[in-house]
């Protein structure tokens, strides 16, 4: 018995390391054990303490060509910090699979996706993804998206976003969630002809659960739900999941009933918006594979619109908010950046696109924090 037991194991063993041979000829921080992987490395009092330095060290340590394998239970990572290797992996066809089959089952039930294929722009593939993105971006640009025709409509948002911390001048102010508001807006009129109001509860809630749940996401224990969703099938609250979907569902719902009211209201001869425009094509293709036939076309339009309101309510807004902090942090830049804002545009007007040329410190001050540099390396 212990005979067969000792010979399983040394062939499930050999089958392991074996069928993963492509992973393990990557550079890796040291042995891939079978079922947990690297998260041997990763347990460590070092790490738990501040993953993201501790995950840099260790790429700096054993990164290979701007690579480096890492393997969390049975989810896969490679990480990429050189210009050259990602240039040539991102145009590479066989690195272009943009989900697994658990994500890509997790993401269907959050979004109550009931098609085959992904929809939206983010998370869809191949084809779908071409066709959505490829008409998403030549829509928006025509209503003034990435235009000095939507300049008028920004700069009235921070008026209102000024308006709003100018409430609460002389006290303390978190305005984290608020930031969102200004830069959905201006998003939000362009894809549905509307904006929010910046006290708007039902948005507010859905933006403060929305906050909370990309905080979930960024724990490291959440990775067990990636590697084995099974989990949350049995315990819909572990690690809060619920609550995850239960944002997720409420911001899909919001899409489908902006998608309705234009319906109801449709007017094909003068589109209003983005929404207008994928309502008009859905309504006239007749192709049944087209990713805007029929309920598809709905649920890729519900979709790209989801993935539009994430653009605005994280990944924007979160740079404004470390943009903020820096500001206080490094007062001596804040300073630098006010000086000659003030002397290019005035204390009394907004900036506008003409004044970029002229404002150089404040232009590189925003490429550095993009590129993820400290402001004090150039100050």
């Amino acid at each position: 018995m212990l005979l067969l037991i000792v010979t399983v194991f040394i062939l499930w063993v050999t089958y392991y390391f074996s069928s993963n041979r492509k992973y393990f000829l990557l550079p890796s921080p040291g042995l891939c054990l079978p079922v947990v992987g690297h998260v041997w490395k990763l347990m460590t009092e070092e790490a738990k303490k501040d993953p993201v330095m501790f995950t840099w060290n260790l790429y700096k340590k054993y990164q290979k060509n701007g690579m480096m394998f890492l393997r969390s239970f049975n989810l896969n990572l490679v990480f990429v910090g050189d210009f050259d290797t990602l240039k040539y992996i991102y145009n590479h066809p066989d690195c272009q699979g943009r989900v697994n089959s658990h994500f890509d089952k997790a993401t269907k039930e959050d979004r109550m996706i009931k098609g085959k294929d992904m929809p939206g722009v983010i998370m869809s593939e191949e084809k779908v993804w071409a066709d959505q993105r490829r008409f998403t971006l030549r829509t928006l640009r025509d209503f003034g998206f990435g235009k000095t025709g939507m300049e008028e409509m920004i700069q009235e948002e921070v008026s209102l976003f000024k308006a709003c911390i100018n409430k609460n001048k002389g006290e303390p102010f978190d305005f984290i969630n608020q930031y969102n508001l200004p830069i959905l807006n201006a998003l939000w009129r362009v894809t549905s002809g509307e904006r929010f109001d910046y006290d708007d509860p039902k948005l507010i809630s859905i933006i403060e659960r929305l906050t909370d749940m990309f905080k979930r996401l960024a724990r490291p224990e959440n990775v067990i739900s990636i590697c084995f969703p099974w989990i949350n099938k049995i315990f819909p609250t572990f690690l809060e999941k619920d609550k995850s979907v239960k944002t997720n569902h409420d911001i899909m719902n919001l899409m489908f009933e902006s998608i309705k009211q234009h319906q109801e209201t449709l007017d094909h001869n003068e589109p209003r918006d983005f929404t207008d425009k994928v309502l008009i094509e859905i309504q006239k293709t007749t192709d049944e594979t087209s990713s805007f036939y029929g309920e598809i076309g709905i649920e890729n339009l519900a979709n790209t619109l989801f993935d539009l309101f994430l653009a605005g309510s994280e990944t924007t807004s979160t740079t404004l908010t470390w943009a903020a902090l820096y500001m206080v942090r490094y007062q001596d830049i804040q300073q630098k950046v006010q000086k000659e804002l003030d002397e290019v545009v005035g204390s009394d007007a907004q900036p506008s696109m003409r004044n970029r040329p002229n404002l150089p410190y404040t232009e590189v001050s925003v490429r550095f924090l993009h590129a993820g540099w400290g402001w004090w390396t150039f100050a």
